[in-house]
């Protein structure tokens, strides 16, 4: 995914006023989903409408990764966020 894509879902997920979990399930999906499935995944979520459009737009238009690069991103963010839970002790 470029950098300007990633600037672009860190902003609208920040104008959304989203918690940090519900943000980090987002931009998993973001990247691991392709647009149908993201688009489910935003439907089953409690977000405004306008952010769910502006979100499923931006997934639409983003050029599309490699394969393996969405599973090692998808991995070393899952690893990240184990290792912060574990090391704050709520695991």
């Amino acid at each position: 995914m470029s950098t300007k894509t990633t600037e672009r879902l860190d902003a609208m997920l920040a104008a959304a006023n989203l918690s940090a979990p519900e943000r980090e399930e987002i931009s998993t999906a973001f990247l691991v989903l392709n647009a149908l499935q993201f688009a489910h995944k935003l439907h089953e979520l409690e977000i405004p409408d306008k952010a769910k459009s502006e979100l499923l737009a931006l997934k639409v238009h983003a050029p599309l990764p490699p394969k393996e690069d969405l599973m090692q991103t998808a991995i070393a963010r899952a690893m990240d966020r184990y290792w912060a839970r574990l090391s704050a002790g709520k695991v």
